[in-house]
């Protein structure tokens, strides 16, 4: 994969032929007859996993970080207006996560703007804040 990619993960290539042919061919044998054109294709293929940071309101040792509205100001960073409101990007965002209000950077961050991102992870480091790298968030944590 090129450099710039977000993570992928490798699909299981029988399982994306049988989702993608009807279940009338897969059973009549046609599997054996597409394997040569389509399942090099589908070996292939690759899925994009949606990955995350959430940076927790605490530090490593448990201490509440100050000022309490850092989350905001970080993200409104990157934030435009839209109609007199502030619009937050998809990239870098607060939203509540597990009943906590969290700062949020998706992973397309680091390519699409590497100077914010750098300056948001040195702001972690060296605040010592909680951090996890996460893939396939729990959505059901999310707005909670």
């Amino acid at each position: 994969m090129a450099a710039a990619d977000p993570q992928f993960r490798l699909v299981d290539a029988k399982a994306v032929l049988c989702h993608f042919l009807p279940r009338a061919a897969v059973a009549a044998g046609c599997v054996a007859m597409l394997k040569f054109r389509c399942l090099t294709l589908f070996q292939r293929r690759v899925v994009a996993v949606q990955c995350k940071y959430i940076i927790e309101g605490y530090t490593e040792d448990g201490r509440k970080f100050r000022p309490s509205d850092w989350i905001d100001r970080i993200a409104s960073m990157m934030a435009t207006y839209d109609h007199r409101r502030l619009v937050y990007s998809d990239l870098l965002h607060p939203e509540l996560y597990d009943g906590q209000k969290c700062l949020i950077i998706d992973d397309r961050l680091k390519d699409e703007n590497p100077g914010m991102y750098d300056y948001v992870m040195n702001f972690v480091k060296s605040n010592r804040l909680r951090m996890s790298h996460v893939c396939d968030i729990d959505q059901a944590k999310l707005g909670k």
